[in-house]
């Protein structure tokens, strides 16, 4: 394999935020004024095939790369075999009385370092995962905070804010 201890942490984190803005995409799929109008009138709240299909096809890439990065975390975490087979094991078996509902992958944990117990990390991960996995977060979260600062300091968001005639555009 040619992909380093940081590339794999990084490919984990994006695939652990579309697990988490996939659900959302799905709840909130927005539509033009007049196609929501029509859909209200005609009693049609539901999803189209159309929008079902890009739900389903999503899913689908989502688990491919999900079954793809599983490859590579046997390499960085053997661990993880054991505690994923553990934790199916359990789940089955809390869910025996349970319909079969197709598993989605957008809920499938992916055992990043930091879902390993901490007594585990010495013999279960690489040397300095982990660690590599915190400051992968603290510069997601500083990265974050800057843009939260720089969004804070912008001329309409300053408008926004201290003048609210200019939140509904009209002047009261």
């Amino acid at each position: 394999h040619e992909i380093t201890a940081s590339k794999f942490l990084g490919i984990g984190l994006d695939l652990q935020e579309q697990q988490y803005v996939q659900p959302l995409c799905h709840t909130f799929i927005l539509f033009s004024l007049t196609e929501w109008n029509r859909r209200v009138l005609r009693g049609k709240r539901g999803k189209t095939d159309d929008e079902k299909l890009s739900i389903q096809t999503q899913r689908n890439t989502l688990a491919h790369r999900i079954k793809a990065w599983r490859v590579l975390q046997v390499l960085y975490m053997p661990i993880v075999t054991i505690l994923a087979a553990q934790a199916a094991r359990e789940s089955s078996e809390a869910n025996e009385t349970e319909t079969d509902a197709v598993p989605k992958p957008e809920n499938e944990k992916l055992w990043l370092p930091c879902d390993v117990p901490p007594r585990l990390w010495a013999t279960g991960l690489s040397r300095g995962l982990a660690e590599k996995e915190m400051q992968l977060r603290e510069a997601e979260a500083d990265d974050a905070l800057y843009q939260v600062r720089s969004d804070l300091c912008s001329p309409s968001v300053y408008l926004f804010l201290m003048f609210p005639a200019h939140r509904s555009g009209v002047i009261s």
